[in-house]
């Protein structure tokens, strides 16, 4: 039989688990965007430099190219989404449970009065943090698998494409 004690250990334990992931995943997302950065400055300076273009493509591979690269873009977008931190948080902020709670208190000892006010919410606080961390790492994870297809998907049509146009 679990007590409260025990549940709130179980949920610090998931939390920092979640926080762990969401690391995890940001450092995935940083080191693909990077990635895609370099493969696009490595062909966007052949291209400046005049060795190749793909103006010199057949049409259809000239279609395919372009069509590669917006979905390229599309991949960098879902990255960059990824990337951008999550702020909002769907409770009333004297719960006090989350950081933008504290950040829409206008004073210190406004924070100070809500903090005093506080009871026995440690393991709501932490279930909601759980919560939210989960949400935020999934989220990501989504971005994370659709700009990898998008890229997949990209450099697929942009070799065949300058291969065979």
């Amino acid at each position: 039989l679990m007590t409260d004690s025990h549940h709130l250990d179980y949920a610090q334990l998931l939390l920092s688990e979640t926080r762990e992931e969401l690391a995890r995943a940001d450092a995935k997302v940083s080191v693909l965007l990077a990635t895609a950065g370099v493969i696009g400055g490595i062909v966007s300076g052949a291209i400046a430099a005049g060795r190749w273009s793909p103006g010199r493509l057949a049409t259809w591979a000239m279609v395919t190219w372009w069509l590669g690269v917006a979905i390229a873009a599309l991949g960098i977008v879902a990255l960059s989404i990824a990337f951008v931190p999550r702020v909002g948080h769907p409770d009333d902020k004297s719960a006090l449970r989350y950081f933008g709670h504290v950040a829409r208190f206008r004073s210190s000892e406004d924070l100070m009065d809500a903090i005093r006010n506080i009871h026995g919410q440690l393991l709501e606080r932490t279930v909601s943090q759980l919560w939210l961390l989960s949400n935020i790492v999934s989220r990501k994870y989504s971005f994370i698998r659709l700009a990898l297809a998008a890229f997949g998907i990209a450099v697929l049509a942009m070799i065949i494409s300058a291969v065979a146009g």
